[in-house]
């Protein structure tokens, strides 16, 4: 009894969820063909403006520099004690 019972639950679950799992896919918003398109439209644009791509490289270098600096500081954070308190490093004023 309780076999059935576990098996009906299981297979009810199934069929409830699995449209709902279906109908959230994301579903395509361009045809293969418009996405082409699209892409052929981009790069005459850029062919056209390639100051574009300049100021693009320029954002990017500045987002890997960001990226660096946190790193930077989260190593130095990380490793906070081992670089204030080495015994082998010289001080004076004690």
């Amino acid at each position: 009894m309780k076999q059935k019972t576990l098996t009906a639950l299981l297979v009810t679950t199934y069929i409830i969820f699995n449209p709902m799992a279906q109908a959230s896919a994301p579903q395509p918003v361009f045809t293969p063909e418009q996405e082409a398109r699209i892409g052929e439209i981009a790069s005459e644009y850029l062919v056209a403006h390639p100051e574009i791509l300049v100021t693009v490289s320029q954002k990017l270098q500045e987002q890997q520099q960001l990226r660096k600096q946190k790193l930077y500081a989260l190593n130095v954070l990380e490793h906070q004690t081992e670089l204030l308190q080495d015994p082998d490093t010289p001080a004076t004023g004690r």
